[in-house]
């Protein structure tokens, strides 16, 4: 249940996302009172209505490029002094919102989580690198957004600023969501965007079926929307 005492907002940048939206929000919502959705206008389903019918507030952007390009304005426009910034295919899991009073008390201006891939319907996870842990920059102070500002480059990440590293963590359900198709397309896309030096590492990392990895069995419960967001997939 979300601590009313919380000074924190979370927002998500979703496209095209309608059937996880419902799932994602209310993963999000254990969090934080304040859930802030930033559809991209390319969108062509109804993702800003679902989004409203589960309680978020939500704007409407052109993300264009990458959602990095957007990120200072969403987290701009969040009310809490601490900003949480979430994926449309993730979900957070059950033991963070116990974990973030606590965290929110600590010296420190932001916080880097590590990142778990789900695979087949859900039951496995990559755990070979550089799949995992995969530190994600996620819990910003406000202060941090204004001192070190996120970069608009694709897959870029903020100059650190107090940084300290969690140990709960996000679920990612992209390797589900998203067919090897759409991932291969999407790199075309990003490929002009990024350096060359930096092609293989984002190739290896979207397209895991190209390469050699190793999967386990997930030993904790998943989050309690995991059912929903997997059913909306057909899983």
């Amino acid at each position: 249940m979300t601590d009313p005492q919380l000074d924190l907002s979370v927002f998500v940048v979703a496209r095209d996302a309608a059937r996880l939206l419902p799932a994602v929000i209310a993963n999000l919502r254990r969090l934080a009172a304040e859930v802030l959705v930033v559809v991209d206008a390319a969108s062509v389903d109804d993702s800003a209505a679902v989004a409203v019918r589960s309680g978020a507030r939500v704007v409407t952007w052109p993300v264009g490029g990458s959602y990095e390009s957007v990120l200072n304005e969403a987290a701009a426009a969040c009310h809490g002094s601490w900003v949480l910034y979430g994926h449309d295919d993730e979900l957070w899991p059950p033991d963070l919102a116990a974990q973030l009073p606590a965290l929110l008390q600590e010296d420190a201006q932001e916080f880097v989580f590590p990142r778990k891939h789900l695979i087949g319907a859900g039951e496995r996870w990559i755990v070979s690198p550089p799949w995992y842990p995969d530190w994600q920059v996620r819990l910003r102070h406000r202060r941090a957004w204004q001192a070190a500002p996120w970069p608009r480059q694709v897959h870029s990440s903020p100059a650190a600023c107090g940084r300290r590293y969690a140990t709960a963590a996000i679920w990612h359900y992209k390797f589900i969501v998203k067919s090897a198709e759409l991932r291969a397309a999407r790199l075309a896309r990003w490929g002009e965007l990024w350096a060359t030096s930096l092609d293989d590492h984002y190739k290896r990392f979207s397209l895991p079926e190209n390469y050699a990895w190793e999967s386990a069995a997930l030993e904790e419960a998943p989050p309690a929307e995991a059912g929903d967001l997997l059913r909306s997939l057909g899983v």
